[in-house]
């Protein structure tokens, strides 16, 4: 897909289209994940 992703390179549209896609696939690990508070689901209202 990013080869495909490439042919739209040209114009600036084109440009930050590319741009995004490839930043797209890119894990980024900013260190924190779920917070610790561990309250329980609410129930459906009946």
């Amino acid at each position: 897909m990013d080869d495909l992703a490439l042919q739209f390179r040209g114009t600036p549209t084109g440009d930050a289209f590319v741009a995004t896609w490839l930043a797209s696939g890119q894990i980024i690990d900013r260190g924190h994940g779920p917070g610790t508070d561990n309250t329980p689901p609410v129930s459906p209202v009946v």
